[in-house]
């Protein structure tokens, strides 16, 4: 729920629905207008095709949609969603998707997800946050997209050991 009801989180301009967070307007100014790789996201010569990179050595997933870049005006919203417990703003940033997800539809005729698998968060950082963002902007994607949710438990698999790569005079920490 917003903390200033009906206002939006950029402009503070009236909401026509205070629920949604974020209006139309600042909604489309979000959006990124530069040419992106469709599968990893980086700036390429053409949105239809790969990147050289992806073509090499594609990536697991075959779509990627963007809503933009980590910069101003939606970056100090990420910040505050992860660092300073606003909870509250993760369903604003999901709409922000859940509309990139139905205009890639719409003008690329992209497949429906059938499941959403959120990004596990270390059990520290879980714990010390007191949640993960992930799962609070997987949650409402689902249900708006009528797919499966899977949430992974943050200690699956733990954080990762430090190693050194073999160097000589070093010896391997793994």
């Amino acid at each position: 729920m917003l903390t200033v009801p009906g206002l939006c989180w950029l402009c503070r301009m009236p909401l026509a629905l205070g629920h949604w967070g974020i209006c139309s307007v600042c909604s489309r100014a979000a959006r990124t207008d530069k040419t992106l790789c469709p599968q990893c996201g980086l700036p390429a010569t053409h949105s239809h095709l790969p990147c050289g990179r992806c073509l090499q050595k594609p990536p697991p997933w075959q779509r990627l949609v963007t809503v933009a870049d980590y910069a101003p005006p939606l970056s100090p919203l990420i910040h505050q969603l992860k660092f300073s417990r606003r909870s509250e703003i993760a369903s604003a940033l999901s709409r922000l998707l859940l509309l990139e997800v139905l205009h890639a539809r719409r003008t690329t005729g992209l497949q429906l997800p059938d499941r959403i698998i959120s990004v596990p968060l270390w059990q520290r950082r879980h714990w010390r946050r007191g949640f993960n963002q992930s799962d609070l902007l997987c949650q409402p994607l689902s249900r708006w997209l009528h797919c499966r949710w899977i949430a992974k438990p943050s200690h699956e698999h733990g954080p990762l050991r430090p190693s050194i790569f073999s160097v000589p005079g070093y010896a391997s920490a793994t």
